[in-house]
């Protein structure tokens, strides 16, 4: 196997023709691409960061708003607790009224019916005593009224 020279020579002036066409043709070209790719992959990582920041803030606006809601739902639970609490001491206050109206009615029906039984008492012995008297002291009208006079004045 021969090394031709001549051979070798035209293969690295080739080459460097070659490199030389690449370099004025392409290379600015391509360095171009590079740099913009280099570009776009310092904004997606300075977007990738500002998303996660974003996010991170979502996150903590999140958890603020749910300790909010929270904080909420218990002062409305308290403040319905407050409002039952009073409605329920009306509804008591009320039937503590009612109440107190029944007994009294109740008392007062009490005493008439006493008084009743009082006067149906005194009515009945008022008959009693008339009957008696009638057949005791059937014929004098007079004695009769005196001796109920008496009876009625115990």
């Amino acid at each position: 196997m021969d090394i031709q020279i001549d051979l070798v020579i035209a293969q690295v002036i080739n080459f460097l023709i070659l490199i030389t066409l690449f370099k004025v043709f392409l290379w600015n070209y391509i360095s171009k691409e590079i740099e913009k790719r280099r570009e776009l992959l310092k904004k997606i990582k300075w977007a990738e960061d500002e998303y996660n920041k974003i996010i991170e803030l979502a996150k903590k606006q999140k958890q603020n708003i749910i300790e909010e809601s929270h904080q909420q739902k218990e002062s409305i639970i308290r403040q319905w607790e407050i409002l039952a609490n009073k409605e329920s001491q009306k509804i008591l206050d009320t039937a503590n009224d009612k109440a107190n109206e029944i007994l009294k009615w109740a008392e007062k029906q009490w005493w008439k019916i006493q008084e009743e039984l009082k006067n149906n008492r005194e009515n009945a012995v008022k008959q009693t005593s008339k009957m008696l008297i009638k057949k005791i002291i059937w014929e004098n009208v007079e004695i009769q009224e005196k001796y109920l006079e008496n009876i009625s004045k115990l």
